[in-house]
């Protein structure tokens, strides 16, 4: 047998992206997609949705549960589905990272007064 190696060159990132693993029923399946983020005020709005996001349904969603209410839900037309696209997968977790000239930095972040209420305004079910 003889192997062969082909030299695969990804586009270099420079900027914020934000890591998004979604969850589809109980761990049935999980899904990762990333949001790349333009400067600092659309990270800070990214981490603001989805901060909502994960405070919708404190307990778990159930089945047929969906995130279609909040106002902002069509910014994540590539949402992904599970169940061969029948149900709408749950937020598991999210990362914010910074790249510049390919190296990875991680992202932290601290909500301030102000932020938690705007994450309250949108009627999330926790807080």
């Amino acid at each position: 047998m003889e192997l062969s190696k082909t030299k695969i060159t990804e586009q270099p990132k420079n900027g914020y992206f934000i890591e998004v693993e979604t969850m589809t029923g109980d761990g049935d399946d999980y899904h990762n997609f990333e949001i790349p983020c333009e400067n600092e005020d659309e990270v800070k709005s990214e981490i603001i949705k989805l901060e909502v996001i994960s405070k919708q349904y404190p307990n778990g969603r159930g089945g047929y549960d969906t995130y279609n209410e909040l106002p902002f839900w069509d910014d994540f037309e590539d949402w992904p589905y599970g169940y061969d696209g029948e149900i709408q997968d749950e937020l598991d977790s999210f990362e914010v990272y910074w790249y510049n000239d390919n190296v990875r930095y991680k992202v932290s972040y601290t909500l301030s007064e102000q932020d938690n209420e705007e994450i309250k305004s949108f009627g999330v079910l926790t807080y």
